[in-house]
């Protein structure tokens, strides 16, 4: 079990390194000038997903194990589940969300889109690099729309963004909290990398299983604990963004990026289920933009019910 509990630091270690790159990061793009609503913004869709991509590049790297970019794969899907069950689900519960940011809107049919997207290049049981082009792409496509909503959003709704943006942090602190962020990605990245598969040896799962149950499920810590925060303080329209925001990064920047560096096998079993399954979750997107950006306390139950059905049927199918 060594190689598990090393396996699982390595993961907490990414974890830490979101809020500390996060809040570094946004201190020092507010010292250059923009805007509060503008790196608030940038940060709640984004950050989340800086701990998916330092894994998945550390794993598509290693010239060994075959089964790594298959477990880069099963993390970027294990973590749209967890984005939009866990996530979202406990945040609803601990309040209703009732957001109306016209963003968020653009964002979820942005959502559905790309994973539609990603599903049909998954489909061949392969993200080849020409695939992962097309997804970084995608990702630029889906920003201009987002980025047309953001200058059109009422001032309530930017400042409801703007409010996690440390503006007192002192510079100097800021750069030592974001070095620390990024010594933490890159070692909690080195660290889950390296034990990865003898951690799922001893656990008995596969590469793309191990990636949806655990790596999936922790790296989704830092979201959850924001989101969480947001929902109690009354501020929907941020609890809505570090679900909806990271999913949508997590099927084009971040995969593109690993597709880019290095093809991405899509086993049967992930491409015939696992993925289906991820869309079903996202798809539940819909009638929370039908009725204006509400999830209420039943719906977020739903969703939390979801993610807890998903590894639970990935734990015993094995």
């Amino acid at each position: 079990m060594e190689y598990v509990g090393l396996f699982v630091c390595g993961l907490l270690l990414l974890a830490l390194g979101v809020p500390l790159l996060a809040v570094g990061a946004a201190r020092l793009d507010r010292a250059t000038g923009r805007s509060a609503f503008a790196v608030g913004l940038a940060l709640a869709a984004l950050a989340p997903c800086a701990a998916h991509l330092a894994f998945g590049v550390a794993c598509v790297i290693r010239t060994a194990p075959n089964a790594m970019p298959r477990l880069a794969l099963g993390t970027l899907v294990g973590g749209n589940v967890a984005s939009l069950g866990l996530v979202l689900g406990v945040a609803a519960l601990v309040r209703p969300i009732s957001a109306r940011g016209k963003v968020l809107g653009r964002a979820i049919l942005a959502l559905l889109a790309v994973t539609l997207l990603f599903w049909f290049l998954a489909a061949d049981n392969a993200l080849t690099r020409t695939d992962g082009a097309v997804l970084g792409v995608a990702f630029g496509v889906a920003l201009v729309p987002l980025v047309l909503a953001a200058r059109r959003e009422h001032d309530d709704v930017k400042a409801a963004f703007a409010v996690w943006v440390p503006e007192r942090t002192k510079v100097g602190i800021a750069v030592l909290l974001a070095l620390a962020g990024l010594a933490a990605l890159v070692g909690g990245a080195v660290l889950a990398s390296q034990t990865a598969i003898p951690a799922a040896r001893v656990l008995k799962f596969s590469a793309p299983v191990l990636g949806e149950v655990l790596a999936g499920g922790v790296l989704a810590a830092a979201a959850l604990v924001a989101a969480v925060l947001a929902a109690r303080r009354g501020h929907a329209e941020l609890a809505l963004l570090l679900a909806v925001g990271p999913a949508l990064a997590h099927l084009t920047l971040v995969a593109g990026t690993i597709a880019l560096m290095h093809p991405l096998v899509v086993e049967e079993l992930v491409a015939l289920n696992e993925i289906p399954a991820m869309a079903l979750v996202t798809g539940l997107l819909v009638p929370v933009y039908i009725n204006g950006l509400l999830v209420r306390r039943w719906e977020g139950a739903i969703r939390a019910a979801c993610f807890v059905a998903f590894v639970l049927w990935l734990v015993l199918r094995k």
